[in-house]
């Protein structure tokens, strides 16, 4: 037998057998692999609709939607005060090739110092979508770790400031009533 073939057959044989493992473990359960990254995703997709929600607001506070746009605005406030990490964590998610490069959007970035339950770095830290608890952080643009929590309360907020808003519309045409 060739070498090359002794070889394929070895690689066969190494293939086999950790299909074969892979099944086995699999079967007890989801490898800790997928299931570790699950709340990192839930965390990356609940940033990710924030932000589109704190988009949303924006532009309802600009313009003048059905007279919304000084309610909105005084939401928008709230928002921010609130959930002012949205932007620069769900920036920082977007440009994380530019973030591990340690660019922000004008350059190198100048690391800020960071104490929390996760890091004490008084020379500052590159963290790259960390859970810290319940809250979802990143190094932004200006070097500073940020976090936004992933919680109930955090809905809870959601669902007040746009509940204030859909309140403030001024409807138009015949009340409608349907069963609750």
């Amino acid at each position: 037998m060739l070498p090359h073939e002794r070889w394929q057959l070895e690689q066969q044989a190494r293939d086999e057998a950790d299909r074969e493992l892979k099944r086995r473990r699999w079967e007890q359960g989801w490898p800790y692999e997928y299931v570790h990254r699950l709340p990192f995703m839930y965390a990356s997709s609940f940033v990710l609709a924030l932000d589109h929600i704190q988009k949303s607001l924006i532009i309802v506070a600009n313009k003048d939607y059905l007279g919304t746009n000084s309610v909105a605005a005084q939401q928008l406030s709230i928002w921010k005060d609130a959930l002012g990490n949205v932007k620069g964590v769900r920036d920082s998610m977007h440009h994380s090739e530019d973030r591990a490069r340690g660019q922000g959007k004008k350059g190198p970035l100048e690391l800020k110092p960071v104490s929390n339950d996760m890091f004490h770095a008084p020379g500052g830290v590159l963290s790259l979508g960390n859970l810290n608890g319940n809250r979802y952080g990143w190094t932004t643009e200006d070097g500073h770790h940020s976090e936004v929590e992933v919680s109930e309360q955090t809905l809870v907020i959601v669902r007040d400031t746009l509940q204030v808003i859909i309140d403030s519309l001024q409807w138009r045409g015949y009340p409608a009533w349907a069963p609750m």
